[in-house]
């Protein structure tokens, strides 16, 4: 569960209410990003799916600039650098709420 958290924060980049262009491209460097995890690809495909969308979900309230960063970053390399320092900004309060939120998903899987 620690290694899958400390994946989710890697990882964890910006959703939102879909506005400019960019908005599909951040739900789809969500998962990009997410599929770089281990933790994530040794999950089965519908614990995948169920992952993404709930980070996605946690990532929500994101501010759009933010998710504008995330989704703009000129390689997978800085979109994972640029998720993990939004996830860990504010003391890691979208650490928490994707650990409360998703952590039982990992969990789930059956081993």
């Amino acid at each position: 569960m620690v290694r899958i958290v400390g994946a989710l924060v890697v990882v964890a980049v910006m959703v939102g209410t879909p506005s400019p262009g960019w908005a599909d491209d951040f739900t789809a460097a969500v998962e990009q990003v997410l599929m770089r995890q281990k933790e994530i690809t040794d999950l089965d495909s519908d614990r995948q799916r169920e992952m993404i969308t709930c980070v996605n979900g946690v990532l929500a309230g994101v501010p759009d600039p933010t998710k504008a960063e995330v989704a703009q970053a000129p390689s997978v390399d800085e979109m994972e650098d640029r998720f993990g320092e939004m996830v860990m900004a504010d003391q890691a309060k979208l650490k928490q709420q994707i650990t409360q939120s998703c952590g039982g998903i990992a969990m789930d899987n059956g081993g």
